[in-house]
């Protein structure tokens, strides 16, 4: 896995995921925390894709945060690992980028491996919402139609579509 194939915002959202397990004193970084990442973006391609999607990100975040506050805490300022979950999401994030012929991973790809996650809770309340990876995927396909990410700031291509009311 190559980390700087991974877009700006992509970079962004696993550095907040880092913040979101400092601040809740969670031993590891997990799925949902980079989930929880993604939902809070501003600016992000993940929150307009929800809503094209019917689903309400910010009912998201809440349930998503009350699952995380649930976790057991760790004292002390140990630096947080990645777990076993986000090793593997992010394995199936550059696997779905490089399908999509893709030259980087983009927010995207690492939202649509965070729903796939077998044993997390951001992928429990997303099926939960009706959000499921064929849905997301359908829908971006309908919002990105054959545009590619070729370099390390595709969000910046998204604007004209948000602006054109695509996402």
């Amino acid at each position: 896995m190559q980390l700087d194939k991974l877009t700006i915002k992509s970079q962004e959202v696993v550095q907040t995921a880092q913040r979101i397990a400092d601040r809740l004193q969670h031993a590891e970084v997990d799925v949902d925390h980079l989930a929880l990442a993604l939902l809070e973006q501003p600016e992000g391609v993940v929150r307009p894709l929800l809503e094209r999607l019917g689903s309400k990100p910010d009912a998201l975040i809440a349930q998503l945060n009350d699952e995380l506050a649930k976790r057991p805490r760790v004292e002390g300022s140990a630096e947080r690992y990645p777990s076993r979950g986000v090793r593997d999401m992010l394995q199936a994030a550059f696997n779905l980028a490089a399908k999509m012929k893709d030259d980087y991973v983009s927010t995207e790809h690492l939202f649509l491996a965070a729903l796939d996650g077998k044993d997390s809770a951001f992928a429990r309340i997303a099926r939960e919402a009706g959000v499921t990876h064929d849905a997301a995927l359908k829908a971006l396909q309908a919002v990105r139609g054959s545009q590619r990410v070729t370099d390390a700031n595709p969000e910046d291509k998204y604007e004209a579509l948000k602006n054109t009311g695509a996402i």
